[in-house]
C-alpha cells in the first residue's frame, strides 16, 4: 500500500513506496513528459483528439476478472487544449518548455499557466497516458536505479 506521511514542522512528503517518486516543483519543471507507447490516437479533428489506451497491462489477474472480463481498451476524447499539451509530450520538451508555449501563446500569467499545465500533466499520469523522462541528477539523488521503473510521480507542493 501507497502511505505518504507529513513531518510536522517542516511539512516535507516522505515516501514509503520505491516505485514512487516525489519530486520538487523545480525538479518537476526539468522532467520530460512522453507518451505511453500503448496510447493509439484514433482520430484527429479539428478541436479533438480520440486516444485508445491499451489497458491489458495495467489489469490485475485476479479471479474476479476471469469472471467477469472487461475491455482491454479504454478511450479518451481530449478537447483542443488538452491535445496540444499531449501532442507536446514527446520527450523532447520539458514541462518548463510547454509552460512557456502555453503562456505566450494564449497570454496567460505565468503562474496561471504553470499550475494549469502541471494539474493537467499529472491527470494524464494517472490515467496511464503520459508518463515522464526523468533526468540522471534527480535518479541520482534519489538513489534509483536505470532498470527501476517508476510508476507514480508526486509533486511536493510545499
Amino acid at each position: 500500500m501507497k502511505r505518504f506521511t507529513r513531518q510536522k514542522g517542516k511539512q516535507k512528503l516522505q515516501n514509503n513506496d520505491p516505485k514512487t517518486l516525489v519530486v520538487s516543483k523545480g525538479e518537476f519543471l526539468k522532467l520530460r513528459p512522453i507518451i505511453n507507447p500503448n496510447v493509439y490516437q484514433k482520430k484527429k479533428t479539428d478541436g479533438d483528439l480520440l486516444l485508445e489506451l491499451d489497458i491489458r497491462e495495467l489489469k490485475r489477474k485476479s479471479l474476479l476478472r476471469r469472471m467477469f472480463p472487461s475491455p482491454d481498451t479504454k478511450k479518451i476524447l481530449l478537447d483542443k487544449l488538452g491535445m496540444e499539451v499531449f501532442l507536446l509530450c514527446d520527450g523532447e520538451h520539458k514541462v518548463k518548455d510547454i509552460i512557456k508555449i502555453f503562456q505566450e501563446k494564449y497570454r496567460l500569467t505565468p503562474t496561471e499557466t504553470e499550475l494549469s499545465v502541471q494539474k493537467y500533466l499529472m491527470s494524464l499520469t494517472e490515467r496511464h497516458l503520459v508518463g515522464f523522462l526523468i533526468p540522471e541528477k534527480i535518479t541520482a539523488k534519489m538513489k534509483i536505479t536505470t532498470k527501476e521503473t517508476i510508476d507514480k510521480v508526486i509533486l511536493d507542493t510545499d
